[in-house]
């Protein structure tokens, strides 16, 4: 492997992979929080209810 690609490549590779994990992290949290406002009782409801 390392007599056929070169050191620039696998920088290339990594830069790539980053990009592509930055993309899924930023829509797995945008669906984390459109689900979290789905919630039937907020928070604060829920904090007040047990008292």
């Amino acid at each position: 492997m390392i007599e056929v690609f070169s050191r620039s490549t696998g920088y290339l590779i990594m830069g790539a992979l980053s990009i592509a994990s930055t993309i899924l992290i930023k829509t797995s949290i945008k669906r984390s929080k459109k689900e979290a406002s789905k919630e039937e009782f907020p928070l604060e409801e829920m904090l007040i209810e047990r008292k």
